[in-house]
């Protein structure tokens, strides 16, 4: 520290430093969110003395900026559910979404209350009702009744994959069997996802991610010399395309709501992109936490290249003509709103997308599958057509 003291420090930046050195020597750790500070040393020929420092500091505050997108997507929320349930605009008050802490209460307050005036939230609040009874009582024995209870519920609601630990009940066996024949009539993995693979399969680590990279080492034209945007990135698919970025020319940016790793944090509903900005967006498992999914849809639809590619995938229960829409955050399912159905693909195409179904993985051989740690996913290639105009109109879905 002094050569650095011999150097001319002046004003806020001089008692900036001197304030972290007094914290420093107290054992108090200065957050990295919190102050960014470069050096940069020019030494004089004769070598040894530092004749110039220049020091800059640079007042970030990252959490800060995160918190305002993330209030400014809860918003949005609130708005989407108010929207679809007018009847909830009742118990709205601008001060209950001043900050993150009342706007999560009050999305908190309309998920338990949708019950009331939506009937497709009905299961989505039993099953909150019965995580909570879970969380409070904290037994492994009522927990076993609490979730059958829940898998019971999800059976109501179509969701059969999350109700195969009902298979052998004497009341509710026959149902499953039928939903999961129906699953995967319109799955198409082969063998059959729910009535064989889904149980020889180790579903341990990021089998997504896992997928997901298997996908892209198989078609590497899909990143090659591409600008790609991928929304809520899995780390193993970001660390793949790292690893090859040079050699696959191609530039990759992260975006995501609620986290500060990724390059841009914001709402996916309204993203703020030039139309026509990227060649390729990834995006899985996303859809399913946005109320207003077809603004998602045609957002990302605006900011692909023509020609440009949307990857995607959602939960989705096969078996369901359409989509379940529930509004309600469903706790027992990492807050989904909704259950999608086989009408997602003509989803997308309502905003213009040509989707098609990717195949590799639904066709995978299982032996293949374990030793990579994938397993048959059902995603799909949405594609902007060339000659496109940024207006929501119908594309087409390949069978």
């Amino acid at each position: 520290m002094n050569a650095l003291n011999k150097s001319p420090l002046r004003g806020a930046a001089a008692a900036l430093l001197r304030d972290i050195a007094t914290r420093l020597r107290k054992g108090v750790t200065v957050p990295l969110t919190g102050v960014n500070i470069s050096v940069n040393v020019a030494r004089l020929q004769s070598g040894g003395i530092v004749s110039q420092a220049a020091i800059t500091t640079e007042a970030c505050d990252k959490q800060k900026t995160l918190d305002d997108v993330a209030l400014r997507i809860l918003r949005g929320h609130i708005r989407a559910v108010l929207e679809k349930c007018p009847e909830l605009k009742r118990f709205y008050h601008p001060l209950l979404e001043s900050n993150l802490e009342k706007t999560n209460a009050f999305l908190d307050f309309l998920n338990d209350t949708l019950v009331v005036f939506e009937n497709n939230a009905r299961g989505v609040h039993v099953r909150r009702q019965l995580a909570k009874l879970r969380e409070k009582i904290g037994e492994d024995d009522v927990a076993q009744i609490v979730n059958q209870q829940i898998a019971i519920s999800d059976l109501d609601d179509g969701v059969i994959e999350r109700a195969l630990i009902l298979i052998d009940d004497r009341q509710y066996g026959e149902k499953v069997a039928s939903d999961v024949q129906a699953f995967d009539d319109s799955y198409e993995a082969s063998p059959p996802f729910l009535a064989f693979t889904r149980s020889n399969l180790n579903f341990q680590g990021d089998v997504r991610g896992n997928s997901l990279v298997w996908f892209l080492r198989q078609n590497p034209g899909i990143i090659a010399g591409k600008r790609i945007l991928h929304i809520a990135p899995e780390d193993v698919v970001s660390h793949y395309i790292l690893e090859h970025q040079q050699e696959l020319n191609c530039t990759y940016e992260t975006l995501d709501g609620f986290s500060s790793t990724v390059d841009y944090a914001q709402d996916i509903t309204n993203l703020q992109f030039s139309t026509g900005m990227f060649d390729l967006i990834i995006c899985h498992r996303v859809l399913e936490h946005v109320v207003d999914d077809l603004s998602a849809m045609a957002s990302m639809f605006r900011i692909l290249s023509p020609g440009g590619v949307l990857d995607i995938s959602v939960p989705q229960s096969m078996n369901l003509a359409t989509t379940n829409e529930w509004i309600a955050q469903d706790s027992t399912h990492h807050d989904h709103v909704r259950q999608y159905g086989r009408d997602f693909a003509f989803r997308l195409c309502s905003v213009g997308f040509e989707v098609s179904v990717e195949r590799g993985l639904l066709e995978r051989d299982l032996t293949d599958h374990r030793s990579d740690g994938t397993y048959p996913m059902r995603h799909y290639i949405c594609r902007k057509p060339i000659d496109s105009v940024d207006t929501a109109k119908g594309g087409a879905f390949a069978l």
